[in-house]
């Protein structure tokens, strides 16, 4: 038996699920250098053991190959796991004791985080309110995002040191919350309208980024997931991965959404989509247009349901769109992923120009010389001239046409 094909580590007596329609199940497996080498039964791998392979008894437990995560933000929420109280709980009590938790370890005056606040989990079923916020502390100014990362919480002194006032007009692309009754800002943030906050937070350190990539890495195994797209990187969660990357703290596969500030500086380097190596890769360029379900953001043709007027925010309008798209040409970065959510119609509508693609979604879709325009919605992105659809934002049959094998997949919310 040659030395390269003998095993470092064999898995026996487990319920395979392999997705391979030649081999749907199997009982054990043998990697290499962190790499599969073979599969089959007990007495298949067993063949190919010495007495230097270390032998792992599953107990008949399944095991299936890693999940892909098609859109998830991972350096930016490890990096709060490391700096600010995580606010997935079940009560308003409990965000207030995480939250004081924090400022119990902060300086006076200085900022306090909280994140994955959610306000559709929490027993009181609402949004926090400046007046809550003021509860905990006047003395530091509070930001708490909320899980889906469209809208944020702010208590007063936040407010003041953000420069907004009852009589401040929302901000383009964003909303600034009102009371209802008196029109007083209710400290509740909406899409762009947080950007002048985000200047006066803390400065992550190279200290905290590399920490969050470990944590949120081993989270992410934990729960099976061994490859993502993180949907905007920075400069600097870009050197971060490549840092952890480099020392091993780089435990899944990353393709990377690069945030479309960075296009000048990747296009004049020569750095092109796919540009990397096997656990780390420059993707597209990322741009957002709209907000979230979760956030009742998404800018829809009709207003959510409870509200007679209100269909989300439009992050980024036609002219801004068209402009942003204009500075990236295919190539060197051949993928454009634009967040885009659901139901333009003909008053609520983007129109994506200068690509045109060979993808229908359900009726909604017109193509002309220009581009096209989609009524129903998705992530959209495009490589070359097709258009990719990352699925963990859609919820429509899907049909191919011409050059894609005619074939028809749905696509569901995750």
């Amino acid at each position: 038996m040659s030395i390269h094909s003998i095993p470092d580590l064999v898995i026996k007596n487990a319920n395979v699920i392999t997705i391979d329609k030649n081999l749907p199940k199997a009982e054990s497996f043998a990697i290499k250098n962190g790499k599969f080498i073979a599969i089959g039964s007990n007495s298949d791998i067993e063949n190919i053991t010495t007495s230097n392979t270390k032998i792992y008894n599953a107990e008949n437990k399944t095991i299936i190959p890693g999940l892909i995560d098609a859109h998830i933000h991972v350096l930016s929420s490890g990096i709060r796991h490391v700096m600010a109280a995580d606010c997935a709980v079940s009560d308003l009590d409990t965000v207030s004791h995480l939250i004081n938790d924090q400022i119990a370890k902060t300086p006076k005056g200085e900022w306090v985080q909280g994140f994955k606040y959610d306000d559709t989990k929490i027993k009181e079923n609402r949004d926090l309110y400046v007046q809550d916020l003021d509860s905990i502390s006047k003395d530091h100014p509070i930001m708490v995002s909320h899980r889906a990362g469209h809208v944020y919480y702010l208590n007063s002194k936040a407010l003041e040191l953000s420069g907004y006032h009852n009589e401040s007009d929302d901000p383009h692309g964003g909303k600034l919350g009102r009371d209802k009754t008196t029109g007083k800002l209710n400290g509740v943030v909406y899409e762009r309208a947080i950007e002048p906050i985000r200047n006066l937070l803390p400065a992550v350190s190279e200290k905290d980024r590399a920490e969050g990539l470990k944590q949120i890495s081993s989270m992410f195994n934990s729960s099976g997931l061994t490859s993502v797209h993180d949907a905007r990187v920075s400069k600097d969660e870009f050197l971060t991965y490549q840092d952890g990357e480099k020392n091993g703290d780089l435990g899944i596969r990353v393709y990377m959404l690069m945030a479309q500030d960075l296009f000048p500086g990747l296009r004049d380097a020569g750095v092109k989509t796919g540009f990397g190596s096997e656990m780390l890769k420059v993707g597209g360029i990322k741009m957002t247009s709209d907000g979230a379900i979760a956030a009742r953001t998404a800018w829809l043709s009709e207003p959510y349901i409870g509200s007679e007027d209100d269909c989300g925010i439009q992050a980024m309008d036609q002219e801004e769109l068209d402009e942003t798209a204009g500075k990236v040409p295919l190539p060197p970065m051949d993928e454009i992923f634009v967040q885009a959510l659901p139901k333009w119609n003909s008053n609520n509508r983007l129109k994506i120009q200068q690509y045109t693609c060979n993808l229908m979604i359900g009726d909604n879709f017109k193509e002309d010389e220009t581009g096209l325009e989609i009524e129903d919605y998705g992530i959209v992105g495009w490589k070359g001239n097709r258009m990719t659809i990352l699925p963990s934002q859609l919820k429509h049959r899907v049909h191919w046409k011409e050059g894609f094998n005619s074939k028809e997949m749905r696509l569901t919310y995750t």
